[in-house]
């Protein structure tokens, strides 16, 4: 009878914690969401239903950075690495990983991040300022598409490419160019070419 008494006093003071623990707030959690709960894709996070989510992404926090992980969950480092020494703005830009528009004075830009080499090419598309960096304005990947950029694709009914190639001071520079003339006849059936 005592062991049993034991027992259930050593359980009493469990069962009392466990009333105590806090529960983790759901609006504005990493998505996916529980029920009563959607997705909101601009903040990237959980809304109740019915709730607000912004028809653009929020804007960037601009907070300086040598890494992802001194920047907000959903924003990234805009710094990168070339021989031994680190180049870029160093600030934390929101990402913008679907077809919603940035903040108003931001556009989507694919650029280096987290202290990544020109070798390693860690490219993520991040809500950058509309005016470019003095030095840079022809930097960043502006003319492309998301689903152009480093590809070949049909434009006027000619194969166009869009060439990526990285330097240390501006990053990434995206090239769009005629590859080649097929007089209106181009397909993206199994990648861009001139039909005969």
């Amino acid at each position: 009878m005592l062991r049993t008494t034991g027992r259930l006093i050593a359980l009493v003071p469990i069962l009392l914690l466990r009333g105590c623990v806090p529960h983790a707030d759901i609006e504005g959690a990493p998505c996916d969401c529980p029920n009563g709960y959607d997705c909101c894709q601009t903040l990237s996070a959980c809304v109740e239903v019915g709730g607000e989510c912004p028809s653009a992404y929020p804007e960037s926090s601009g907070y300086s950075c040598t890494a992802d992980s001194q920047c907000p969950r959903i924003e990234a480092c805009r710094i990168w690495k070339a021989d031994g020494s680190l180049y870029g703005p160093s600030d934390c830009r929101r990402l913008c990983p679907g077809e919603y528009p940035c903040h108003l004075g931001e556009v989507c830009d694919l650029v280096l991040a987290n202290a990544g080499s020109l070798v390693d090419l860690e490219l993520v598309w991040v809500c950058v300022p509309e005016e470019p960096e003095a030095g840079c304005e022809d930097a960043g990947c502006r003319d492309c598409t998301r689903e152009q950029a480093g590809e070949l694709f049909c434009a006027g009914g000619d194969v166009h490419a869009c060439r990526i190639s990285v330097e240390p001071v501006c990053g990434v520079t995206c090239t769009r160019e005629l590859l080649q003339d097929c007089a209106g006849t181009c397909s993206d059936d199994g990648g861009a070419h001139c039909v005969p």
